[in-house]
């Protein structure tokens, strides 16, 4: 029952509002898409008040300015029976989970619980995690392997991202054991593993531990990354026959000045050395490799008939992604923020009781301008180049097969035990997202162009999303130290071809 519920909810509840939302608009109700218009302008103003010191807000109240958003969206939902209508209600158990199953394959949902006091009348802080592992041979109910050591594992990731950073064999062989042994022991002969992540497994790549022949996870097994399991057995929609179109931004100028940021504002709004991708360092490198992976990334799919749009350096605007419209494919290449440290004490993104809205606006990517508007002491008249994930959840992207955020953290945000991560991999599946390609830590900016090359090579050979990184990934096995290569994984259905 426990994994039967937890197909019905995982993963999907933060996509139902953004759903029932795009529902309202095309209704066409004249006044429920002004207040929709409204809303959304509300949001966009949230996320710019959210980027100032307290000093320059003055009198703005954030925390009550973000209640005023929630409440408008609340009443848009009540006002439209499309919401209830927008729901996902379609019930899927482990048996239909485990006939999508082919012979060698296994899938593992992995669970996280707060554990109640003696009284069942609270949550306690003790966590437990447990992982229901199903094979084809699954007799009777799924596997249970439980983690009683939930606690110790939340705090093991400072020690995965030192041992990633100083490339240490015996630290990353010690947390394969800790993370990954008490599965691979139930997996029978399974080498492909459907591995629906939970709490903080989300933080960490599998494929990067070490076993104890020597051999690093993605070299004997092959783990594709699902919100949830249940997606193994929905059946998926195929694809109309169209040209397929790429959005390509890289290597902002995040130092544009004010004159030439409002400048370009107002056209779009007429139309309607080395460096890592990161802004944890407190500067704005540019990077010279992220705007030739773009290039490269271009070239090769004009050869084979993609409609292709790149914006780099001043074009590589905030107004410009606010203005898309469903491409197939959308690759930012630029720095990824998480958690930044503010002027003023917000909420941060480890606090358990922030809330959704305060986790969404402490990450996000870098655009044109960014650096100025951070410097500024007056308002522009154009975005500020700070896309966060709150605004990012609002982008109209429900025929996105595939968001590829090249830049450091892009998997990174508040864990939310049954949600996954808040941040930005969630706020692009809020905005329709199907596939997104993300990293867990600092990624350099050279190395990273390879890479991206590499996989956009692989993908139009005619592997899948989840095929063409794991094969990018594992042709640098050996030959540079993991943290060159493993920070990148894919969130999706992995069925999309090019």
């Amino acid at each position: 029952e426990a994994y039967n519920y937890s197909l019905k909810t995982k993963g999907i509840i933060y996509t139902q509002t953004s759903n029932a939302l795009r529902a309202i608009e095309a209704q066409g109700d004249s006044t429920l898409i002004r207040d929709i218009a409204a809303w959304k302008t509300q949001k966009v103003q949230v996320a710019t008040w959210s980027n100032w010191s307290i000093k320059k807000r003055g009198s703005i109240d954030l925390a009550q300015e973000i209640n005023k958003a929630n409440e408008m969206e609340s009443k848009i939902a009540q006002k439209s029976a499309l919401f209830q209508a927008s729901i996902d209600t379609t019930n899927i158990d482990w048996q239909q989970v485990q006939h999508a199953l082919q012979p060698g394959e296994a899938s593992v949902e992995i669970l996280y619980f707060r554990l109640p006091n003696e009284a069942f009348d609270a949550l306690t802080t003790k966590v437990m995690y447990v992982a229901l592992i199903l094979t084809p041979e699954t007799q009777g109910k799924p596997m249970y392997v439980p983690f009683e050591n939930g606690n110790e594992l939340d705090k093991m990731d400072s020690l995965y991202q030192r041992a990633i950073k100083s490339n240490n064999p015996t630290a990353l062989q010690s947390l394969y054991e800790l993370y990954w042994q008490p599965i691979a022991a139930h997996l029978r002969s399974a080498k492909k593993i459907y591995f629906a992540p939970d709490g903080i497994y989300n933080t960490i790549n599998l494929n990067t531990l070490i076993d104890k022949t020597g051999k690093y996870v993605i070299e004997t097994t092959d783990i594709q990354i699902l919100a949830s399991t249940r997606d193994l057995a929905v059946k998926k929609k195929s694809l109309p026959n169209l040209q397929k179109s790429i959005v390509l931004i890289g290597n902002p100028t995040f130092n544009l000045s004010k004159a030439n940021m409002e400048r370009a504002a107002q056209a779009f709004h007429s139309k309607t050395d080395y460096a890592v991708r990161g802004d944890d360092r407190g500067n704005f490198d540019a990077l010279p490799h992220a705007e030739q992976e773009v290039k490269d990334i271009a070239k090769l799919l004009r050869k084979t008939g993609w409609k292709v749009d790149i914006y780099v350096r001043d074009s590589a605007l905030e107004e410009y992604v606010k203005t898309l419209n469903s491409p197939t494919v959308l690759h930012i290449a630029t720095h990824g923020y998480v958690n930044r440290k503010r002027q003023d004490s917000e909420q941060k993104l480890n606090n358990p009781n922030a809330s959704v809205e305060n986790a969404l606006l402490q990450s996000g990517v870098l655009l044109a301008g960014a650096q100025t508007t951070e410097k500024a002491d007056s308002i522009l008249s154009s975005e500020d180049g700070w896309l966060s994930s709150y605004e990012t959840a609002n982008l109209l992207l429900q025929g996105t097969e595939l968001v590829v955020l090249s830049a450091c953290g892009t998997g990174l945000g508040r864990i939310d035990g049954g949600e996954g991560v808040i941040g930005l991999q969630s706020a692009f599946r809020m905005a329709g997202a199907k596939n997104v390609l993300m990293s867990l830590w600092s990624v350099p900016d050279i190395e990273t162009a390879e890479l991206m090359a590499d996989f956009y090579t692989l993908w139009v050979s005619g592997k899948t999303i989840h095929e063409a990184l794991r094969a990018a990934q594992l042709k640098r096995v050996g030959k540079m130290p993991v943290e060159k290569w493993g920070a990148f994984v894919h969130l999706g259905h992995a069925d999309f071809r090019r």
